[in-house]
């Protein structure tokens, strides 16, 4: 009988730079650019077919529409990955560089205003017994895309 996890001894550790570095490698430095290593396998797999294609005229009778029907399955599986020309964000590959991107900058930005607060929560001579419990902070968070805001406050 298996046991279940202990979520309360469970320790998170992200590194905003890490997944920022991770992001350069895949995407390269414009993530909408289509650089990096998926750049490079976009590239090479459109040389493949270009080549592919080429052959596509020598081929007659039932091989013709096979590899037709092959070259057909392949763009679409091709679009699925790294979108199109006219659309690449379309593609599940770069949405997945977009979503570690956005993680990198939420953490980063989280991470900052943690920081911020305990600052000001130790500026304000809070934990001097006062208990009051009226002052407010309230800060936003926003992704570098200016897609996601958080919005927190604190009371001390």
């Amino acid at each position: 009988m298996t046991s279940l996890a202990g979520y309360d001894n469970t320790t998170v550790k992200v590194d905003p730079s890490v997944l920022g570095s991770a992001v350069t490698v895949l995407a390269g430095s414009d993530p909408k650019a289509s650089g990096g290593l998926l750049g490079d396998i976009s590239d090479s797999l459109e040389g493949i077919m270009t080549t592919l294609g080429d052959l596509q005229l020598s081929w007659v009778g039932p091989s013709a529409a096979e590899a037709q029907a092959f070259t057909d399955r392949w763009n679409a599986a091709m679009a699925e990955l790294f979108g199109t020309k006219d659309n690449p964000s379309a593609g599940v590959l770069v949405r997945l560089v977009d979503g570690l991107a956005g993680a990198g900058s939420n953490y980063d930005g989280a991470e900052d205003f943690v920081a911020k607060m305990f600052q000001s929560f130790q500026s304000s001579g809070a934990g001097t017994g006062s208990g009051s419990g009226q002052n407010t902070n309230t800060q936003s968070i926003m992704n570098s895309g200016g897609t996601v805001t958080t919005a927190v406050e604190v009371r001390y």
